[in-house]
């Protein structure tokens, strides 16, 4: 069970606060309140706890002077800020300082569910590091990852099927702690995402896998992620592209929305557009054109899920002068217009 000290000055919002449901079932409790900075403090000096929830505006010592203080002492809890939207500029000291989110007031639920999920990640990561000394390769070692991520990058089977018996492995080495076996899991996924992005840099502007593994749904997250990195994998082709082929697709990524990427391409490679244009389609399959307009859809995509931008905006970014034209191949694409594409996530 996670400890947390509860620092607001507002004792009708943290009644409400000590009502939740979540409290039930979370394995966090809260097992300190402070009416301000100065009491918290005091009380970190007499008793340890796993977060400290921190309201900004408080009297005598406000949350990021709070925040300042332990620092200043060493003290590296976990902290999480709370405050209005309009409160949002004084908490850049707090990201100076190392907090590891904010909660907007007023708190609901669901807000402090979320906030509490990712501090049991930072959690689990620091008791590990910790407890273990974590080591990526406790269980994979280098040539072993490096072996596997290329077989995954050219989608031999056997890529899949070696890291699930890695998965095995560790689910049954740390069967009485299940949350560090996910957790290693997580880190080896991550590490053949970053060496997908090491190879492929361009894919990071138009892809961000959730990457995610917990205990309570193991080997569902597994399948997950597995097909999430596959997916891109057989999306964008990786498995058939060579050096020259990696380069063309950087440099049409890095210029999506220019009419004239051929001309910089040319430049570029020292190669002429034609010869440019056989190539990638020798390659790929696809022609040049072809590609670039599933690039365009592709990172309209990851705005759509990732941003508020409007659809005009995102349409202007991509070179196309209407957002009806750039609609209509969206829709062709997804089957769905931008707008219904968005609702539906």
């Amino acid at each position: 069970m996670y400890r947390i000290l509860f620092v607001e000055d507002d004792n009708a919002i943290l009644y409400i606060v000590k009502k939740y449901k979540l409290w039930r079932s979370s394995e966090f409790q809260i097992a300190q309140t402070a009416e301000n900075g100065k009491e918290g403090l005091e009380y970190l000096e007499k008793d340890s706890y796993d977060l400290v929830i921190l309201d900004i505006r408080m009297p005598l010592i406000d949350g990021i002077e709070c925040m300042r203080r332990m620092r200043e002492k060493g003290d590296k809890t976990l902290v999480l800020l709370a405050s209005t939207f309009k409160d949002f500029k004084y908490a850049k000291e707090g990201i100076r300082l190392g907090a590891l989110d904010f909660i907007e007031k007023p708190y609901t639920e669901e807000k402090l569910a979320e906030s509490l999920a990712l501090a049991r990640r930072s959690l689990l990561e620091r008791m590990s590091a910790r407890e273990i000394s974590l080591d990526l390769y406790s269980y994979i070692n280098k040539k072993r990852l490096k072996d596997v991520e290329e077989k995954l990058f050219l989608m031999k089977a056997e890529a899949g099927a070696e890291l699930l018996e890695t998965s095995r492995e560790l689910k049954q080495n740390y069967e009485q702690e299940p949350s560090k076996a996910a957790l290693l899991l997580e880190l080896i996924f991550k590490e053949i995402w970053k060496q997908m992005i090491w190879k492929y840099k361009w894919i990071a502007l138009l892809e961000t896998p959730e990457i995610e593994i917990r205990d309570e749904t193991y080997e569902e997250n597994f399948r997950k992620n597995l097909a999430e990195l596959t997916t891109i994998i057989e999306k964008y082709s990786l498995y058939k592209q060579d050096y020259q082929v990696n380069k063309i697709c950087g440099i049409l990524v890095s210029n999506i929305a220019n009419p004239e990427v051929m001309d910089i391409m040319e430049v570029e490679l020292g190669l002429t557009k034609d010869y440019v244009n056989r190539l990638f389609h020798a390659k790929m399959g696809l022609t040049i054109s072809q590609f670039t307009t599933m690039l365009k859809m592709e990172y309209a995509k990851k705005q759509l899920r990732k941003t508020n931008d409007k659809v005009y905006e995102i349409s202007k970014r991509l070179g196309y002068q209407t957002t009806d034209y750039f609609t209509h191949l969206f829709k062709s694409y997804t089957g769905y217009t931008p707008v219904q594409y968005r609702k539906n996530l």
